[in-house]
Order: structure tokens, then C-alpha cells, then sequence
């Protein structure tokens, strides 16, 4: 039963690290408006917890202790308890996994898909963050009708202060959210 088991997560695994590396190669190529995470949290989030549940059931069913409580032949409690929290810790589990591959793969979309526009990202400076050695100002864009956070280099930041104008080029993608390549 066990090869059985094996043979049946084999591609999943492969599937789920794929995914894994290419969300991860994204990320490092790419830097995103935060808008992406809106847009999960906003449109996505009820697919990616359903997703999450099946993919947690199925991770499950796939285990040795699943079928000695299925078959009878480990009746005891503990095992039982086992199963139930392997299920409840591999929700969240996947749950985070399905958000951050979700990311990746609509920033891939926004910046290969469809139409690419140039395009000036002028406004008054809102706020200034700095975040583990990154730095962002937000910006009141009034061309796009919204508020923007752009990454920008330590010298800009230090230059710069909330009520300035900051003017900058930046691409908009198929999503209509702002992008850089790294690269």
C-alpha cells in the first residue's frame, strides 16, 4: 500500500517545487507594487483556502496512520489526535504556500501578458518606509488615481522628504500594477 502512497505524491511534490522555484526566481528578478497582495486577498483568498483544505485532506488520506484508523488496525487514540492535527497544521501550512505562488505567477502575468506600458509615476511623496534594508516612499499618484509604493536606492530616500514631488519611470503591467525588472 505504502508504493501505492509514494507513486501518488511523486508528481505532486514535483508540481508543488516547481512552482516553489519559480515563485522564488520571481521574487528575486522582480520588484512588485504591493497591489498583487490586494488583488489575492481581495478576488483570491476563498479559492486558495478551499485549495488549501483539499490539498490538506489529501496530504492526509496519503499517510500511514489515515489508513491504520481507516482499517482498524491502530485504534488508539493518539494516532487518531495525530492525524486530526497533522490535517489542522497542514491548512495554514498550505494555505501560505498557494498565497506565495499566487504571487508569483500573477507577477508573471502582469509583466508578460497583454500590453506594457511605460509609464512617468509622478506624485507628491505621502510617506517614507523602510523595511529590512529596502527603502519605499508612497506616492499620491494622480495620473493613475491612486496611491503607490515604490522601492527606491538609500540615496533617493535620504534626498528626499514626505510633501516632495518624486518622478520616476516604471513599467505598468497587464494587471495594471507597476514593476521593475532587477536585472
Amino acid at each position: 500500500m505504502q508504493d501505492r502512497i509514494d507513486k501518488t505524491k511523486r508528481p505532486v511534490v514535483i508540481v508543488l517545487i516547481v512552482l516553489l522555484i519559480i515563485t522564488i526566481v520571481d521574487a528575486f528578478s522582480t520588484s512588485n507594487e504591493f497591489g498583487l497582495a490586494d488583488i489575492i486577498l481581495g478576488h483570491l483568498m476563498i479559492p486558495i483556502v478551499i485549495l488549501s483544505i483539499f490539498m490538506s485532506a489529501y496530504w492526509v488520506l496519503l499517510t500511514d496512520d489515515f489508513w491504520l484508523i481507516y482499517e482498524g488496525s491502530d485504534p488508539e487514540l493518539w494516532t487518531k489526535i495525530k492525524t486530526g492535527l497533522k490535517f489542522l497544521v497542514w491548512i495554514p501550512g498550505m494555505g501560505l504556500y498557494f498565497f506565495a505562488v499566487t504571487q508569483g505567477l500573477l507577477s508573471i502575468y502582469n509583466r508578460t501578458a497583454g500590453e506594457q506600458q511605460a509609464s512617468i509615476i509622478t506624485g507628491q511623496i505621502v510617506d517614507k518606509d523602510r523595511y529590512r534594508g529596502r527603502y519605499y516612499f508612497e506616492i499620491d499618484d494622480s495620473n493613475l488615481g491612486r496611491k503607490v509604493e515604490i522601492e527606491v536606492d538609500e540615496p533617493e530616500y535620504n534626498k528626499l522628504n514626505a510633501g516632495d514631488t518624486y518622478r520616476t519611470e516604471k513599467r505598468i503591467g497587464a494587471l495594471g500594477l507597476i514593476y521593475e525588472a532587477k536585472y
